[in-house]
């Protein structure tokens, strides 16, 4: 069975996940849960402000009903947290995107001090699977010093990112 997840398809679903993960902490935001063999806990990297007029499903009535439905303002800014995701099984350690780190500004950088709450430092990252290339996505694999955050980590990402 092949499975081909397009970068429409996952900044969809990725558009679900903030409605649960609220929290504005350094800390693992939502508890870990189980994935099979695997341990998956959401980090927070910070709150981004999105203003609706982002969100093209947020047009005519529909769309207004979904922002109340979720709980989000028709207008101005929703804090919408920016995650990256440790996972886990035995020693082994995984991030599924690394956060903004400082490309966005103050009030983020946060995912080193969430893996710190997990008892996991950078460098015992092995692997990052990037979603996309979006700076929420990826500006947090260097240092306010553009230095590389996880030096050990390979990363993982679409060929058709890295082209586009």
């Amino acid at each position: 069975m092949s499975f081909d997840l397009s970068r429409r398809g996952l900044l969809a679903a990725s558009a679900l996940l903030p409605l649960g993960l609220r929290s504005t902490t350094a800390a693992p935001v939502a508890g870990s849960y189980r994935v099979g063999t695997f341990t998956v806990t959401p980090l927070r990297d910070g709150l981004f402000p999105l203003e609706s007029s982002m969100i093209p499903a947020a047009e005519g009535q529909a769309g207004q009903d979904l922002l109340r439905e979720a709980g989000l303002p028709a207008k101005g800014p929703s804090p919408e947290p920016v995650n990256a995701f440790l996972i886990r099984r035995e020693e082994r350690h995984w991030l599924l995107d690394a956060g903004c780190g400082t490309v966005l500004g103050p009030g983020f950088n946060r995912v080193t001090a969430a893996l710190a709450a997990e008892s996991v430092r950078p460098d015992q990252v092995e692997t990052i699977l990037l979603s996309h290339l979006h700076a929420d996505h990826a500006g947090g694999l260097l240092t306010p010093s553009r230095l590389a955050r996880f030096a050990n980590a390979e990363l993982v990402l679409q060929e058709r990112e890295v082209a586009y």
